[in-house]
């Protein structure tokens, strides 16, 4: 009787002592608030890594001018036409150049449209004096402008001239002017009504025709001299 009282004594202290550890432990993990924020943490950690790569990735993709930079002051020498070459340096981020017709993800090449709006994703971007295309997978090139402001819009485009749009576009203003050491040439003289014709100058005569020109000269005061003469006996005749 008293074994069977004392192994019962034990079993009961046993069951109170792992009833107990159990609610420790349970209240432990309700009141623990840094373990609670440590794994709602860790649940939003994979979202929340994944939306800031997709981020970052959209940002880094852009196009921009390395030359010239926003304001800038161009001068140059006009050709016979009065356009002026500005020179144009352009840099992509997050994609690749190619030329036109190499289809490739992620590639395409540079335009360049002047005075002009960029063009709407995914429509094709034209060809003409405003919008200059560079198919080859330029990255420098001139651009021959008038005198004065201009806006210049650079547009990447896939390997089919489809845009990329405002995402891959970017806009500069810049001035342009004529450079002022360069003389501006003066148009050549046409002749008018208004200008006299030169007058070639008689030269002077030779020995031989002065001399000739003093006999005659001479000979003729003579004949004055003689013929005064004959009058004046005829008047003292009468």
């Amino acid at each position: 009787m008293h074994h069977r009282s004392l192994a019962l004594l034990i079993t009961v202290s046993v069951a109170l002592i792992t009833a107990g550890c159990g609610k420790k432990k349970e209240a432990a993990k309700k009141t623990d608030p840094s373990a609670a924020a440590a794994k709602k943490g860790d649940e939003k950690k994979a979202p929340g890594a994944k939306n800031a790569a997709d981020k970052k990735t959209d940002g880094a993709m852009r196009v921009f001018f390395i030359a010239p930079k926003e304001g800038a002051i161009v001068q140059g020498t006009p050709d016979k036409d009065g356009m002026i070459e500005v020179a144009v340096t352009m840099g992509v981020q997050g994609m690749a150049v190619k030329p036109a017709g190499q289809k490739a993800e992620n590639t395409g090449h540079h335009h360049i449209i002047v005075d002009s709006a960029g063009i709407p994703k995914g429509q094709p971007v034209p060809k003409d004096a405003q919008h200059i295309h560079f198919g080859k997978g330029q990255t420098e090139a001139k651009v021959k402008l008038t005198a004065g402001r201009h806006k210049l819009t650079m547009q990447f485009a896939d390997y089919a001239h489809l845009s990329y749009g405002p995402q891959m576009a970017t806009t500069i203003e810049i001035t342009v002017q004529i450079n002022p050491e360069v003389p501006v040439a003066e148009p050549p003289a046409s002749a008018t009504e208004d200008q006299v014709p030169p007058v070639a100058a008689t030269p002077p005569p030779s020995g031989a025709s002065a001399a000739a020109e003093a006999a005659a000269h001479a000979a003729g005061v003579k004949m004055d001299e003689a013929k005064t003469a004959a009058e004046e006996a005829k008047k003292a005749a009468k």
